[in-house]
C-alpha cells in the first residue's frame, strides 16, 4: 500500500531502495514470505520529467556510460519503464576478483545465485532459468554457440506487478521519498539509518 508519510518512531525489519526490477522483485518476495517491508522511491506512480531531471550526471567518457535519461528513471517501476527486456545470466568471470577495479568483490559464489534464477526469471516474465544450450553440431570459423539470451514477454515488468505492490497490506511503499545519506556505525561497518527527504520534509529512517 501506498503510505501518505515515514513516522521516525517506526522501526523496520526491512527497507528496500528503489522500485526497479531487483527491488521490486524483492518486495514481492517479502510479501509472498508474509513479511512487512518499507519500499522507498524516488519517483511517483507516474513519470514525470521533472523529478527524471533531478537524476542528472556528467557523464566523464560517454563510451563508458549510456546518457542518464536512458539509464534511471525516477517511477514507480524504475528502469523497467526503459529496459527492453534481455535477460541474461551472469558468466563465471563475473565473480572472479579484478585488480584493475577497487574493492570489486562479491559476498557469495556463482554456485550460491544459480538456484535464483528461477524466481528471477519469474519476475521478469522471461521464461525457464536455462540459459544453455546442448547445440551439438560444430560451427565455422571459430564460432560457438554455449548460451542463449532470454526476453520479458513484457518489458515493462511493472505493469505486470504494479497491482501487487501498491495492493499488498505488506508492502509499505513511499512514493517520491529520495535516500539523501546513509548513517554509519562508528566502525563504519554497517547502516544504523538512512536519511531521506520526502513531501513531507526530511527524516531518519
Amino acid at each position: 500500500m501506498i503510505v501518505g508519510s515515514i513516522s521516525e518512531e517506526q522501526d523496520w525489519g526491512v527497507c528496500i531502495v528503489g522500485t526497479g526490477p531487483v527491488g521490486m522483485a524483492l518486495a514481492l518476495e517479502f510479501d509472498r514470505l508474509g513479511d512487512e517491508v518499507l519500499v522507498l522511491e524516488a519517483g511517483g506512480s507516474e513519470i514525470d520529467p521533472t523529478t527524471t531531471e533531478a537524476s542528472r550526471a556528467h557523464i566523464v567518457d560517454s563510451r563508458r556510460h549510456a546518457p542518464m535519461e536512458i539509464t534511471v528513471c525516477r517511477v514507480l517501476g524504475g528502469t523497467s519503464w526503459t529496459w527492453g527486456g534481455r535477460c541474461v545470466a551472469y558468466d563465471d568471470i563475473d565473480w572472479m576478483p579484478r585488480d584493475f577495479v577497487a574493492d570489486a568483490h562479491w559476498p557469495m559464489g556463482h554456485d550460491e545465485a544459480r538456484p535464483w534464477y528461477r524466481q528471477a526469471s519469474e519476475y521478469l516474465l522471461c521464461g525457464s532459468d536455462v540459459f544453455s544450450i546442448p547445440y551439438k553440431k560444430e560451427l565455422n570459423g571459430g564460432l560457438t554457440m554455449d548460451f542463449v539470451e532470454r526476453w520479458a514477454r513484457k518489458a515493462k515488468v511493472i505493469l505486470e506487478h504494479r497491482d501487487r505492490l501498491i495492493k499488498s497490506m505488506r508492502i509499505h511503499l513511499s512514493l517520491n521519498t529520495t535516500v539523501i545519506a546513509l548513517n554509519l556505525s562508528s566502525d563504519g561497518l554497517c547502516v544504523e539509518s538512512m536519511s531521506v527527504k520526502t513531501p513531507h520534509g526530511h527524516c531518519k529512517i
